[in-house]
């Protein structure tokens, strides 16, 4: 009697693990493969493989099977800790992503290459900018640097010139120089722009700061989203170096590709490495 109820549970089981294979995994085949010669090997990183077919479409491969099949588009991430993120499309322009396992860990970009970080600050003094840095760690044990650390040295100082705010990234007026985003921004009025950006020279006494002028940009808006700068004209938006300012909407970066949508109402992902755009159907 409890027999059609056993075969019920076992086809809702069935049923449920396809599905979640389905949602992790779309097109992961079971069986063996061998690429092909004509296979061309794009990529490959800690037995992870990318293949190009003759007709365009790409394929993962790993430990002797094809993890991902009939991709439009593949390319890796940036590194994050010890893994290395793959975004995929579909033939569907579906997003997959998934990691892969065994590198290194990135380094962390300093501006003084001999461990010396220092604080910068944009402060306001008789209607002028000044910037200035102080010492605040270093790995070099000289009595020079002893001597400086946590004093206040002003590098630059200039008048406003009709800019209302300045600052770093994420709207800041004090970061440390193991940021990876020197640069100034500005606001004036109602635009934003950007001013210039920090430069160094190492002595044994310590860094030299200077300021390297080159304000560009005239935009209605200028926002900070994670790495990238999202920058708006009128009622449309772009990442700044990314992609062309010409979207109604794009969406945070996963991995290399961002959600849009355009004023036609025609949405799809664009890549940030050749600003290439892949259309839903």
């Amino acid at each position: 009697m409890f027999k059609p109820l056993n075969i019920l549970f076992g086809f809702l089981f069935f049923t449920v693990m396809m599905l979640l294979g389905c949602q992790t995994n779309p097109a992961m085949q079971s069986k063996s493969y061998t690429p092909k010669k004509s296979d061309k090997l794009i990529e490959e990183h800690s037995g992870y493989r990318i293949y190009q077919r003759s007709d365009g479409s790409y394929y993962t491969y790993h430990k002797g099977r094809i993890t991902h099949d009939h991709l439009k588009y593949v390319h890796s991430a940036a590194l994050s800790g010890k893994k290395n993120m793959q975004a995929l499309l579909n033939q569907h322009n579906e997003m997959i992503t998934f990691y892969m396992e065994g590198f290194d860990a990135p380094y962390t970009y300093s501006i003084c290459g001999n461990s010396m970080d220092y604080d910068l600050e944009i402060s306001q003094r008789n209607g002028k900018f000044v910037l200035s840095y102080k010492l605040t760690s270093t790995a070099q044990e000289l009595p020079e640097l002893a001597k400086e650390m946590g004093k206040i040295h002003e590098f630059a100082s200039f008048a406003k010139q009709g800019i209302d705010a300045l600052y770093f990234k994420n709207y800041k007026t004090v970061i440390n120089t193991a940021s990876n985003d020197l640069n100034l921004y500005y606001r004036s009025g109602k635009k934003y722009g950007f001013y210039g950006s920090i430069v160094d020279t190492q002595t044994r006494k310590g860094v030299l700061l200077k300021l390297q002028r080159n304000r560009h940009g005239s935009y209605d808006k200028l926002s900070f989203v994670g790495d990238e700068i999202l920058l708006q004209k009128g009622a449309l938006v772009g990442y700044y170096k990314r992609t062309a300012i010409k979207y109604k909407w794009l969406g945070k970066f996963k991995g290399n590709l961002a959600r849009f949508e355009l004023p036609n109402a025609k949405y799809g992902y664009v890549s940030k490495w050749d600003k290439k755009e892949y259309y839903d159907k």
